[in-house]
């Protein structure tokens, strides 16, 4: 018999998680110590990239540098507000870490440069380009501010309520899984001609046309990587067991090999990491830089593998660190996707004066996604697709970015809006952890939704598949009875840990 209270159940020691008692807050309370380390590593950032602008000579970025710094100050004020210590597992500082490094790290060589030139605007001049990267910026810190405002409100959405239970054969049912998406994978691939056939159609068409009309059978595949997610959460020993990496290596593998998206490799590397953090409550320094490593490797990695297909060949040797090739280095990459072809710049410089205001259109796509293309060959793209397609003549995704693509809908109301209801969201994510944090069932839901960093469309969409995708692989496995709302369970107010963080050198 299993107790329809969520609070009241709680994983025995049999499953290898401790109990409640020996566990402090789920977010992880981060020590004063680290948040000064945390601030001063942003301050630091801000201070380099100022010296290497100004070591130049260029005097347009000097408009990028101080939207920057209204940018940085807006992300350590968390972490100095008395009575605000956020965790090291928080949604408010996961949404921090996130933010700084999908828009502003991968930023780095164009708020050191400035940027001479776009693609979608070849009339600029330099200082033009240089204010509009400095208004992104800016339209960057007013969505940061919503964000904030819209999670430290009173603003609360009601809990579902869901009765979780302990499921049997963990370690059979899983596994069963992510055989079954390697074999759909497996037939994927022969149906395209074998896999360098498939990789190749990559550099012919691109990847978004080469996989179109395909998606379906690529999101398959894709659920062995979220069930072995789930194998992690339920069993303590997982990163002990052979089979257990064997198959989440081969689930990192064909995410990559199916779409070519670099961060659907890693992300499985990343959530699970956030789900084994959460568990165990402590945060190990020296785990925590080696998976940042290995993202880093893999980041490398796949992309000198991408770039060697359009040579008309599969280079495998350029997945070993170090292999000499003659692609662009990493810096004159991001310099390259950031800058001249970042399509979030020609949305603010067009949109509504040259063209007209989506409102709302962009998210109406995400009714669609169920219905497979092979079924609805003329189904709308997403705003990726419209941006590549209107302002660089291409058909391929360059999509704009969360900011991006609410400005194009609803202009400056629909930035602060959104980010108004995702701070809103994020609390509702706090609670929901707050509240079934002895469910690794829970704990996998929330390391995956907080892991979508952005509200744009298609992490929207990612999200959701996701999502829906591990509930119905809790309820088959037998680990989810029952999903519904209820009015009593609403938003605690206390969403933030005061005790020690636990972080074992």
């Amino acid at each position: 018999m299993h107790s329809t209270d969520p609070t009241a159940q709680t994983l025995t020691p049999t499953q290898g998680n401790p109990t409640p008692r020996r566990l402090g807050s789920p977010f992880v309370a981060m020590a004063p110590g680290y948040r000064a380390l945390v601030v001063a590593g942003l301050w630091g950032y801000l201070a380099l990239v100022g010296m290497l602008a100004y070591g130049t000579g260029e005097s347009s970025t000097a408009w990028i540098f101080l939207g920057l710094t209204v940018n940085i100050a807006l992300l350590t004020l968390p972490f100095l507000l008395e009575g605000r210590e956020l965790g090291w597992t928080h949604p408010v500082t996961l949404h921090i870490v996130l933010l700084f490094l999908s828009a502003h790290l991968v930023r780095t060589p164009l708020y050191i440069r400035g940027m001479s030139y776009h693609l979608a605007l070849p009339d600029w001049t330099r200082e033009e380009l240089a204010r509009l990267v400095a208004y992104q910026l800016l339209l960057g810190a007013l969505a940061l501010g919503a964000y904030y405002l819209g999670f430290f409100s009173r603003l609360s959405l009601p809990l579902p309520r869901l009765r979780f239970v302990t499921p049997r054969g963990v370690r059979w049912k899983a596994p069963l899984a992510i055989a079954g998406a390697l074999v759909v994978f497996g037939l994927y691939v022969q149906s395209q001609g074998g896999l360098s056939s498939h990789l190749l159609s990559w550099a012919e068409v691109g990847r978004v046309n080469a996989i179109r009309g395909e998606g379906h059978w690529l999101k398959i595949s894709r659920l062995g990587g979220l069930a072995a997610l789930l194998w992690l959460a339920f069993d303590h020993r997982a990163l002990r067991r052979p089979l257990f990496l064997a198959a989440g290596s081969a689930c990192m593998a064909i995410n990559f090999l199916g779409s070519g998206s670099r961060s659907s490799a890693i992300f499985l590397l990343v959530v699970g990491t956030l789900i084994w953090t959460i568990q165990r409550r402590r945060v190990v320094p020296i785990r925590a830089l080696l998976v940042i490593a290995l993202c880093l490797l893999l980041l490398g990695s796949l992309g000198r593998l991408r770039r060697s297909l359009f040579s008309g060949e599969v280079n495998w040797s350029l997945l070993v660190p170090g292999t000499p090739t003659r692609s662009p280095s990493i810096f004159a990459e991001l310099h390259h996707r950031y800058g001249a072809l970042d399509s979030v710049y020609p949305v603010l410089a067009r949109v509504p004066s040259e063209e007209k205001l989506l409102l709302g259109r962009s998210y109406l796509t995400v009714l669609a996604l169920p219905i497979p293309r092979a079924l609805w060959p003329e189904k709308p793209g997403t705003v990726g697709k419209l941006a590549g397609d209107l302002f660089f003549g291409v058909q391929a995704g360059i999509p704009p970015g969360a900011i991006g693509e609410a400005y194009w809908n609803f202009h400056l109301p629909g930035v602060l809006l959104l980010f108004l209801g995702f701070g809103i969201f994020h609390r509702f994510m706090a609670s929901f952890l707050l509240r079934y944090q002895h469910q690794p069932g829970a704990v996998a839901i929330y390391a995956l939704t907080v892991f979508w960093g952005q509200p744009s469309i298609t992490a929207i969409a990612e999200w959701i598949y996701s999502i829906a995708s591990v509930l119905a692989l809790l309820w088959l496995g037998g680990a989810l009875r029952r999903l519904r709302s209820g009015p009593n369970l609403r938003v605690p107010a206390r969403l933030v840990d005061r005790r020690p963080a636990q972080v074992r050198h």
